[in-house]
């Protein structure tokens, strides 16, 4: 009794990338018998029956099918501070077995084939060259930070920043240092902010403790921090001494520096803060990219915005009639129709907010990073410091606009804000 696998899928994969076995087994060598494959995560298990290729015998089985049911996206929604990325890697273990004999019975063959998967769907270019060591650290120790965003990024005052990291159990993050500056340059302060989620089980493991962590660098957020968990920060002297606020209102921008303990280069993204004058409207648009990170694009102009409304009405049942009768003294009396009619009642009244999105002037990074814009999987504006739209794309077909003299780039996207209801349904 042997199973061996001839192909089999890197130990840390993209959830929603095929996810692909292998494998023959010594006692399956025709079509009357079979394999069986048993994946296990947590405490659930999923079997299935696998009948051999026709002619090489060989079974083929693809973890997808189970990985992207349970792994999943993650937001911090109103949270601050690092956090576990929850429920965006998982580990699956994979038996194969054999099925023969008479009758036919399951005979033990190649266990424990763990799988970690994370909530990335890799384009088929990036598939086609991958290594699991560029994303997390089998065999090399090495972080890897998951947005996919310009060296310097626009934001408001009051919108997220969340970054992404996967980890490894000898190379991780260890602290962020931030510093701002006013327009001049100028450092007006700068503290770190340690990574609290450092200890990680050792790589023979295989675990997903701690292996996968975020953190929002927005403004809001970080003053929120900074006032409810002072103990996040941790002051320093260079280039400036640490002081309060944290943010005292003359920044410019400001830079978030991440280091780890071993392999990575420290990685530095520089936020210009943009508070756009009262005639442009600034919607910052986020968007899952390719790596399963929340990035985004600040969209600047006169947005173009139109609801779409559906009304549906009824008139409840009157209790008296809109007609002349007479009384005790038969003195004939009328009633009047009022201008409103108080019986009527709304069954449903719904709307779409639909917007059209225009970007600022695009640089030739943010042009391909934003491929991941038009095929994502969720969007949605953050229109204020925990403020947030769900949105649905309208578009089939995007178009970067080009003006012919500098050839300066933007894009104009089409989205539905969702759908709002008011009932007065009643009995009547």
């Amino acid at each position: 009794m042997a199973i061996t696998i001839t192909k089999r899928p890197h130990r840390i994969v993209p959830a929603f990338n095929d996810i692909e076995f292998e494998f023959s087994g010594s006692n399956v060598t025709s079509t009357s018998e079979s394999f069986q494959v048993v994946v296990t995560i947590g405490s659930t298990s999923y079997t299935f029956n696998i009948d051999p290729h026709p002619t090489t015998f060989k079974g083929y089985f693809n973890l997808r099918q189970v990985a992207e049911k349970h792994v999943v996206n993650y937001y911090p929604f109103g949270l601050n501070g690092w956090q576990l990325v929850t429920g965006g890697i998982e580990k699956f273990i994979v038996d194969i077995n054999e099925v023969y004999g008479t009758p036919p019975t399951v005979h033990t063959g190649s266990t424990g084939n763990v799988v970690l998967a994370w909530n990335g769907s890799l384009n088929m270019s990036e598939r086609a060259i991958y290594e699991e060591n560029d994303y997390a650290n089998v065999g090399t120790d090495r972080v890897t930070a998951l947005n996919n965003l310009d060296t310097i990024t626009k934001v408001k005052t009051d919108q997220d920043a969340v970054l992404y990291f996967l980890q490894s159990p000898a190379d991780y993050i260890t602290t962020v240092k931030l510093i701002t500056y006013n327009s001049s340059g100028t450092a007006l302060n700068s503290y770190f902010i340690n990574n609290s989620y450092t200890t990680l089980a050792p790589n023979n493991t295989y675990n997903t403790t701690n292996k996968y962590v975020c953190i929002n660098m927005g403004v809001a957020s970080l003053t929120q921090l900074f006032a409810n968990s002072p103990a996040s920060f941790t002051a320093v002297t260079s280039p400036v001494v640490s002081s309060s606020p944290l943010f005292i209102g003359t920044e410019s921008y400001y830079t978030c520096t991440f280091y780890s303990n071993l392999n990575m280069t420290p990685k530095t993204i520089r936020f210009d803060i943009d508070e756009t004058c009262a005639k442009f409207y600034n919607q910052p648009l986020y968007y899952l990219n390719r790596y399963g990170a929340y990035d985004w694009i600040n969209m600047y102009g006169n947005h173009k915005k139109k609801d779409n409304i559906t009304r549906s009405t009824y008139n409840a049942q009157l209790n008296k009639f809109e007609a002349s009768y007479t009384n005790s003294t038969f003195t004939t009396n009328y009633t009047k129709s009022p201008p409103l009619s108080i019986q009527r009642k709304v069954l449903s009244s719904t709307y779409e907010k639909a917007h059209t999105l225009q970007s600022n002037y695009l640089s030739d990074f943010q042009v391909l990073a934003l491929e991941d814009l038009f095929t994502t999987a969720e969007l949605f504006l953050n229109s204020g410091y925990q403020d947030y739209k769900k949105l649905v794309p309208t578009d089939t077909t995007y178009e970067f606009k080009s003006n012919k003299i500098d050839k300066l780039i933007n894009l104009q996207v089409n989205v539905n804000e969702g759908i709002t209801e008011r009932r007065q349904f009643t009995n009547d």
